[in-house]
């Protein structure tokens, strides 16, 4: 039988003893496929709906904060267990206050640790659009959170980019529309090797304003700094 419906109303593809609504089972190579062919491009395309409410179908009622709209699981078995257990989740509450034509809710990637299967929202978006990682209540655009102390910091930039001459590398633009007003960046000098920068704005990005090298010397209008610290372009021994 391709597909089964048993006598509680549980329909099976693939398998003949379904154990929920639906559930599709296919071995190695096996694939779910939702397709969609159309001409316009505002039709929609394929959609999956996740559709909530409190009371019943035929007389739903409203959600609430904290209600869980829809969770998409992902579950192993255990290599050394006898059962299934999370591995990861994507899980859709209710968030926030809501009217007649508003219902937010954030979303949250869920991980568990190494000791069980309990899952931690660990990457959050509010309906506002601030991300937290590491916090489900971000308080900024990007909230980074961490309880490592130590060498482990909460965030880490890197390049691929394995050549460096005297050369910015990695780095943050501060900017407002689209106009870079300052840079931050690490700093290779072939010399000391890596440091800091630091350039501002008048009607363009400028020069190198503040310069911090390896050897911890510090320039101000200075981008190879000869002492400790530094200021303006002459220097003589």
């Amino acid at each position: 039988n391709q597909i089964v419906f048993n006598s509680v109303g549980n329909v099976g593809i693939g398998t003949t003893s379904p154990g929920k609504k639906l559930q599709i089972s296919a071995g190695d190579g096996g694939h779910l496929l939702l397709q969609y062919s159309g001409s316009t491009g505002n039709s929609g395309a394929v959609r999956q709906i996740f559709q909530r409410s409190t009371g019943t179908e035929a007389s739903p009622a409203g959600t609430n904060d904290g209600t869980i709209i829809g969770t998409t699981s992902y579950v192993a078995y255990a290599p050394s267990g006898s059962s299934y257990r999370n591995s990861a989740a994507i899980i859709v509450t209710r968030h926030g206050a809501a009217n007649t034509v508003s219902a937010p809710a954030k979303i949250a990637l869920a991980t568990p640790g190494t000791a069980d299967d309990t899952l931690v929202d660990r990457l959050t978006v509010l309906p506002g659009g601030s991300v937290g990682i590491g916090t489900s209540n971000p308080r900024a655009t990007l909230d980074v959170s961490t309880a490592v102390d130590g060498d482990s910091f909460p965030l880490r930039i890197t390049s691929t980019d394995g050549g460096h001459s005297n050369d910015q590398l990695l780095g943050i633009d501060f900017a407002q529309n689209n106009i870079v007003l300052n840079k931050f960046y690490s700093r290779y000098d072939s010399s000391v090797g890596w440091g800091f920068g630091f350039k501002g704005y008048t009607n363009s990005l400028t020069g190198e304003l503040f310069t911090i090298l390896a050897n911890g010397n510090v320039g101000i209008g200075q981008t190879a700094p000869k002492a400790d610290l530094h200021i303006g372009s002459a220097f003589s021994d």
